[in-house]
């Protein structure tokens, strides 16, 4: 991004006014992009004290200097109350300031939230504010919370012409907290902003777990797996596992209990089964130690009678939706498109076909638009010629 377009990001992501205290003093003011209360420098200032009391949450301290004192990034959709305390000429000085979200209630977006998924890629999604009108458009912004740099989101997802979304396949500029704002314009009224600070940790869904194996010898079977690859930097102890062992073509009423492991078994499993064994098979998903969200299982793994510890093929995958970005990650990588709704990459394509096969190519239009009836996601293409 050149040093112009990053001026004009960052000029826009919050609301450009200033909030500012009428009565005489100290004359303080606060920018929301920088988090700073400012005030004309006077001789003899000292004692100052800074305080900001966000929606919700208990008051939050800044020993100011004799101009100004700066805040860490918080939430401000919801407004705050800011205070300067400080001692003039040896006498005390106190000015409030109220912060509101300008624009008319019920126009911000809705309904937002963000997911990183495959170890790489981010999805953001949100829908029009209940009171927003037709002709709004929305923008989203993300700053990195320790750099302070920002950037406007690089390809949107759309419905009927409004951004509902957002997909990014460059995540450099996250940290560990990153903030994300959305503000709207619309010619028929103000639209309010909406911003939030996640944990990226906290955001990500984790794939399945890899290179799922069984070894089997006269009396016991061997599990083993690597755990899956993650954006987010994670320990073996952030993860918890569960295998699910089953005979092949039982009754329902006896499948075999799910099985769970700690992060801290060398991501392998061990267990008793005697020759001849029924054939078998074996799954894993994986999740968080710190949240129970499980991700989906792992592909089936055969064993037993009349195997070869094969994994089962995923079978045909349905897809549906718009496309909406098409980019190009280099050479020897190919072009890629993008379409809201499905949350991975696939080795995709298959002759203009609804019903696709994994692993096959597509050839497509350089341009253009393309649908498909159940699934949308990031999909690796070949342009015709």
């Amino acid at each position: 991004m050149t040093p112009v377009a990053l001026l004009l990001v960052s000029t826009s992501l919050v609301p450009t006014f200033l909030v500012t205290q009428a009565s005489p003093g100290l004359n303080v003011t606060f920018d929301p992009r920088t988090m700073t209360l400012r005030w004309p420098c006077q001789e003899n200032t000292t004692n100052v004290r800074c305080i900001l009391i966000p929606w919700e949450k208990g008051p939050i301290m800044s020993r100011g200097g004799e101009c100004s004192c700066t805040f860490m990034q918080e939430s401000l959709h919801r407004g705050l109350t800011l205070e300067v305390q400080a001692t003039v000429n040896q006498r005390p000085v106190q000015e409030k300031l109220l912060y509101t979200n300008p624009g008319a209630d019920g126009t911000a977006v809705q309904n937002f939230s963000c997911s990183i998924y495959n170890a790489g890629f981010m999805n953001c999604t949100w829908v029009k504010g209940r009171a927003a009108p037709d002709d709004v458009q929305y923008f989203m912004y993300i700053k990195n919370k320790r750099t302070l740099l920002e950037m406007e989101c690089p390809c949107y997802l759309q419905e009927s012409g409004i951004h509902t979304g957002c997909h990014l396949s460059n995540l450099s500029l996250l940290s560990v907290k990153s903030y994300v704002l959305v503000n709207g314009s619309s010619p028929a009224m103000g639209i309010q902003f909406f911003d939030s600070i996640f944990l990226t940790k906290g955001i990500e869904k984790l794939d399945p777990p890899a290179n799922v194996t069984v070894h089997c010898n006269v009396s016991h079977c061997h599990v083993r797996w690597h755990q899956p690859r993650t954006w987010h930097r994670f320990t073996h102890q952030d993860f918890q596992y569960q295998l699910d062992i089953q005979r092949q073509n039982i009754d329902p009423g006896n499948l075999n209990p799910l099985i769970n492991i700690s992060g801290n078994s060398e991501n392998k499993y061990h267990f008793p089964s005697p020759e001849p064994r029924h054939k078998h098979t074996v799954q894993i998903r994986v999740a968080d130690t710190r949240r129970p969200q499980w991700s989906a299982w792992s592909r089936p793994v055969e064993f037993g009678e009349g195997t070869k510890h094969r994994a089962l093929g995923l079978g045909t995958q349905r897809a549906s939706g718009d496309i909406r970005c098409m980019w190009d990650e280099g050479e020897g990588h190919g072009s890629w498109l993008w379409a809201p709704g499905f949350e991975g990459i696939l080795p995709w394509g298959s002759s203009r076909s609804a019903l696709v096969s994994p692993g096959t190519k597509m050839a497509v239009p350089a341009v253009g638009w393309w649908h498909f009836g159940g699934l949308a996601g990031l999909f690796p293409v070949t342009a015709k010629s």
